[in-house]
């Protein structure tokens, strides 16, 4: 079975008004996330999905750093 690692990641994209973008900002402060995390967490629960586990890492970067530094060896 493929890891995590493994599968194709695709990202979600949607605009917003300012206004909206504003509320937005507060709800999630309150709940001590980022808009897109908070976007990401409410549209999993009402797909009914649970999002993946995976590393901090943003967009797999540190992951590319670490290769490129194994082969300046």
């Amino acid at each position: 079975m493929p890891s995590d690692n493994d599968q194709l990641r695709h990202s979600v994209a949607f605009r917003v008004t300012e206004s909206e973008w504003i509320k937005l900002q507060a709800i999630a402060g309150e709940s001590g996330v980022t808009v897109p995390q908070f976007a990401k967490a409410l549209l999993f629960k009402s797909a009914g999905l649970r999002p993946s586990e995976r590393k901090k890492s943003p967009y797999g970067q540190a992951a590319r750093m670490i290769e490129r530094k194994k082969g300046r060896k």
